[in-house]
């Protein structure tokens, strides 16, 4: 006689199949998250890698089938997997800690611009922001987060003062928002790229990075740009007001709209104006933007070899230069060949950016993630989770023998290599297809 368990289980779709355990990977990492001393490098890469192998297979079958799962599948286990993330614990991050204490001092100061934590080291403290306050990394650079951030910020300590989860919420709407917004200009099982990813789930319902924050209202923009050119440069300020990132993605989305710059413009100001005051101007107070635009170095391998090349500062200045004209070729193009409804490479853009970047952290890889599912490539599928091998630094590998965010040799081997040799393999696939 057939077996009954076994005929049920042949009925299974493939896509509950592998939601559901992507869905126990994410729920197991959220556990581990709230053991004494919190998740491990090796269980992320474990349950990540597990959660990949789900959502890529599930994909590659659809596609060799050229068939589709469920779109409202693919975002129900979306939104699954981030409410996880927020009933989970930061893992690996110090991050938050600052968020959390941005919104204190905005809420109790008025403004968190101009003066670095370590500045309240000898200042009375309400007990819950002093513990927060001993956790934040390089307290004694002021804070670098938008005014978008901040908002955000004091929105979620009005919510749950000094806890996350307000924070954690948002971040994976915003990410969720990003998948409604794709999922209008791509098949269901190209979405999977984004919506299952478990670097975006990660970064986003554990940690609360603010970069969703940004992707979001740039992808409203696009997508509004061609019907509402003044709506379009609303959101791209806010984008911009939220990340700087956005700025090299401007030209593309409001090309010659006159209306559309300007919206742009008076969104930036009247984001950024509530925030200004003349001590801002004072050297010091700019030091954690100098600090990271001059000094800091992270998961880089491109300027790791351009250092031996150039040991002084021309490794930056010879990096930006490729990136600018990367950049123009791409614009360039782009006003050529795309017509008004026509999405932008942001794909490229954004590769390109983080690729010549001093500092690739794998949440900036949201930026090329989210236009990713237009055009999907193996370069992406396999960025989308290498680079969580960033986080084989110093701390998280506890290696005193390493500073605290120096990548080892091997892991940006690890990292990067594959990542190379998929990329390789998408420019030979474009030549064969030309």
């Amino acid at each position: 006689m057939p077996r009954p368990s076994a005929s049920r289980f042949a009925r299974v779709p493939a896509w509950a199949i592998a939601g559901t355990t992507a869905a126990f990977c994410y729920a197991a990492l959220a556990t581990r998250s709230h053991a004494p001393g919190g998740a491990t490098l090796s269980e992320l890469w474990v349950f990540s890698a597990c959660a990949f192998v789900a959502s890529f297979a599930l994909w590659w079958r659809h596609r060799e089938e050229d068939t589709d799962p469920p779109l409202v599948a693919v975002l129900g286990f979306a939104a699954l997997f981030q409410a996880i993330g927020v009933a989970g614990l930061p893992i690996l991050e110090d991050d938050p800690y600052r968020y959390l204490w941005d919104a204190w001092v905005f809420q109790e100061r008025g403004s968190p611009y101009g003066v670095a934590p370590a500045a309240y080291f000898d200042r009375a403290v309400p007990a819950p922001f002093d513990r927060i306050l001993d956790q934040i990394n390089n307290p004694a650079l002021p804070t670098v987060y938008g005014p978008v951030c901040q908002w955000l910020f004091r929105a979620a300590h009005t919510m749950a003062p000094g806890l996350l989860w307000p924070l954690q919420f948002f971040a994976g709407a915003a990410v969720l928002g990003c998948c409604l917004v794709v999922a209008r200009v791509v098949r269901p099982r190209d979405l999977l790229l984004l919506a299952w990813s478990p670097l975006v789930v990660k970064e986003f319902g554990f940690t609360a990075h603010t970069d969703a924050f940004g992707v979001l209202p740039l992808l409203l923009s696009i997508a509004v740009r061609a019907e509402r050119p003044v709506a379009a440069g609303v959101l791209l300020a806010i984008a911009f007001g939220a990340r700087p990132f956005a700025a090299v993605l401007a030209p593309f989305v409001l090309l010659g709209s006159g209306r559309a710059w300007l919206a742009f413009v008076v969104g930036v100001v009247a984001l950024h104006a509530p925030f200004f005051d003349p001590a801002l101007l004072r050297p010091d107070a700019s030091e954690g933007l100098r600090s990271l635009a001059g000094g800091w170095l992270f998961n880089a391998p491109l300027h790791l070899l351009a250092l031996q090349v150039w040991p002084g500062g021309e490794a930056r200045g010879v990096l930006s230069a490729a990136f600018v004209i990367g950049w123009c070729a791409l614009l360039h193009r782009h006003v050529r060949d795309a017509s008004a409804s026509d999405w932008p490479r942001g794909d490229l853009v954004f590769g390109a950016l983080l690729l010549f970047a001093p500092v690739l952290n794998p949440w900036y890889a949201l930026w090329a993630l989210a236009f990713a599912p237009l055009r999907p490539s193996a370069t992406a599928w396999v960025a989308s989770a290498g680079l969580l091998v960033s986080y084989a630094h110093g701390l998280g590998l506890g290696d005193a023998n390493l500073a605290p965010y120096e990548v080892p040799a091997w892991a940006l081997f690890l990292e990067f290599g594959p990542i190379a040799l998929a990329f390789a393999w998408d420019l030979q696939s474009s030549r064969r297809s030309a």
